[in-house]
C-alpha cells in the first residue's frame, strides 16, 4: 500500500490544518494536549504518531512518566497523578 501525497489529498491537509489551528488556540494546557494526541496515537495503534508525539512531548519538557500513565491505568492512580483536566481527557 503506498501512501497518498499531499497532491493527492487535496484539501484533507487544509481541513486537519484548522483543527490543529483550533486546537492550539481553544485554551486547553499545551501540555494536556500532547499527552491526548499521545493517547489518541495508542487507541489508533499508530507507531509512527506515537513516536512523533513522544518526541514532541520531550521537546516540551514533559515528564515521561506521564506519558506512561497517558494509558488509562484504572483512574484512581491516573487522577493522583495529574489535574482534573487530564484525568477527565483519559
Amino acid at each position: 500500500m503506498e501512501r497518498i501525497t499531499f497532491k493527492d489529498a487535496g484539501g484533507i491537509y487544509a481541513a486537519l490544518r484548522k483543527g490543529q489551528d483550533y486546537v492550539d488556540n481553544c485554551g486547553l494546557e499545551k501540555e494536556l494536549v500532547k499527552l491526548i494526541q499521545f493517547r489518541v496515537s495508542q487507541i489508533n495503534s499508530c507507531a509512527y504518531c506515537l513516536d512523533m508525539h513522544y518526541k514532541e512531548a520531550m521537546h516540551e519538557g514533559i515528564d515521561p512518566i506521564k506519558l506512561v500513565f497517558a494509558k488509562r491505568t484504572g483512574g484512581i492512580s491516573f487522577c493522583r497523578t495529574f489535574n482534573p483536566y487530564a484525568c477527565r481527557a483519559a
